[in-house]
């Protein structure tokens, strides 16, 4: 008997999802329409928690949802609503 092929939407995310507690302000960051974010799944906050194919994405902020944000992808033509423990800030350009 050979064993199945494992299906769902938390499969083979052993790596990806790994979870590390977040600071409190960064929990608590406020995040204006406009920014440009990147999605890192964290696999310790289960809500909001995008699907592992956008994980490493760039995209804009485009409105807030409760407690989520609207997030529009760079290369992609998709929005997707993410929780705040699984997007980072980035910073613009590295100063030299």
């Amino acid at each position: 008997m050979t064993n199945k092929k494992p299906v769902g939407k938390r499969a083979n995310t052993r790596h990806l999802f790994k979870g590390t507690k977040l600071s409190v302000e960064t929990l608590l960051k406020d995040y204006k329409v406009g920014d440009k974010v990147v999605i890192k799944p964290n696999g310790r906050y289960h809500s909001g928690l995008p699907f592992r194919r956008f994980a490493g994405l760039v995209g804009t902020i485009i409105e807030k949802r409760g407690r989520a944000f609207l997030v529009q992808l760079v290369k992609e033509k998709k929005q997707i609503v993410v929780g705040k423990a699984h997007i980072k800030s980035i910073s613009n350009v590295a100063k030299k």
